[in-house]
């Protein structure tokens, strides 16, 4: 396997914004933030099929979102790293 580079992790880091875009991940961000309000209204849970599918809905649109910020965490520990190994 070969050596990474800083370089090839700044390359990673900027295919990871083509991706959040290709994915319109700020979208599914604003969405999840109205569905998660819509949830706490008072009568949410008075028409149960609508609620649940509003549920499912929020819950994959977080774990898109926490799927891409776990992948931003690790390349920015990674980054972390090369600037630590370098000082």
């Amino acid at each position: 396997m070969a050596d990474l580079t800083r370089a090839d992790i700044e390359g990673l880091s900027a295919r990871l914004d083509e991706v959040e875009g290709y994915l319109h991940l700020d979208q599914k961000r604003a969405e999840a933030d109205e569905l998660q309000k819509r949830s706490a209204e008072p009568g949410f849970w008075d028409d149960a099929d609508g609620a649940g599918g509003t549920m499912t809905r929020l819950t994959r649109l977080r774990d898109d979102i926490d799927r891409m910020a776990g992948a931003r965490e690790r390349l920015d520990d990674v980054l972390a790293a090369f600037a630590h190994a370098a000082a």
